[in-house]
């Protein structure tokens, strides 16, 4: 009877681990794959890992709802997708989710710092040829709501990059036009993986930005990509004190999925093997813990 209340046990807890989403690979900063509820709000969810309190949302009539869709990720990529995605819906302006983490980021470092960035992505929308569609998929933000870096598209729905160097002018560069498709659902809306990556210098040395986007049809490098789609270099200054994604007024709906904020490529793109290996980890714990028990008694 005790041997079989065991079992039991460990087949619940071996099941549990089976299905979990993969927080903390090693040199993740900060995550959040928006496993919520389905149906509830963004502002005030607070998963995830590293971060300083929970979501706001700004922006007037704007909506972040938690959807019971999932997205499809490219080959190669290991971290699991769970059931529900973010939406976010722009109302008569704007549409921005703000969550700070619970680590500033010096854009002026005293020695060379490395950051890379991964998300899905999807955009809902029954007309993109309209002006101001302008998606964030990851801006960041000083304390006075200032932003010094921004990954994103423009309005002709190519990448773009933008900073705002010492002397406070906005540099930018920006890929060919229509990169990505958009749908009239998430459905038929085309997903990708946004990567991104930031190499911080000291002063007086130009910081480096790069960003790719990979069709969740195509497969992600194993390791960082030689070359990127999207690169550009800027002398930067000020504090990172907020991570921001947004859209403009006429954007439509964007999706998001797994918030993933690292130190190394692997972090954000780990190999399928690696999530693998966490998620048997844990289920080799739960089987040792149980044989303890069991032969104590």
């Amino acid at each position: 009877m005790l041997f079989t209340r065991h079992a039991r046990a460990l087949s619940l807890l071996v099941g549990a681990t089976a299905g979990l989403t993969v927080h903390g690979l090693a040199s993740v900063i900060v995550d959040d794959p928006f496993d919520y509820l389905s149906g509830s709000s963004l502002p005030g969810q607070s998963g995830g890992v590293g971060w300083s309190g929970s979501w706001s949302l700004i922006g007037a009539g704007a909506a972040g709802t938690i959807q019971s869709n999932a997205f499809t990720a490219p080959s190669g990529y290991g971290y699991s997708t769970s059931s529900t995605s973010l939406q976010l819906t722009p109302g008569t302006g704007n549409v921005t989710a703000r969550r700070a983490p619970s680590s500033t980021i010096n854009l002026n470092p005293t020695s060379t710092q490395t950051y890379y960035y991964s998300i899905l992505f999807s955009r809902v929308d029954s007309d993109p040829s309209q002006s101001n569609e302008v998606v964030s998929f990851l801006s960041m933000t000083n304390s006075s709501g200032q932003e010094l870096v921004r990954f994103g598209t423009n309005s002709s729905e190519g990448l773009n990059i933008l900073s705002t160097t010492n002397a406070g002018s906005a540099n930018s560069v920006n890929s060919a036009a229509n990169i990505y498709s958009t749908g009239t659902t998430f459905e038929n809306a085309a997903q990708y993986l946004i990567l991104c990556k930031m190499e911080l210098n000291a002063a007086g040395t130009a910081d480096i930005f790069s960003m790719s986007l990979y069709p969740a049809a195509g497969s992600v490098p194993s390791s960082e990509p030689a070359v990127w789609t999207l690169t550009m270099s800027a002398d930067l200054s000020g504090t990172i004190t907020n991570f921001n994604m947004a859209g403009t007024v006429n954007v439509g709906a964007v999706n998001f999925e797994n918030f993933y904020f690292g130190s190394t490529y692997a972090s954000v793109v780990p190999e399928p093997a690696s999530s693998r290996l966490v998620v048997g980890m844990l289920s080799l714990g739960a089987i040792s813990f149980l044989w303890r028990r069991r032969t104590r008694r």
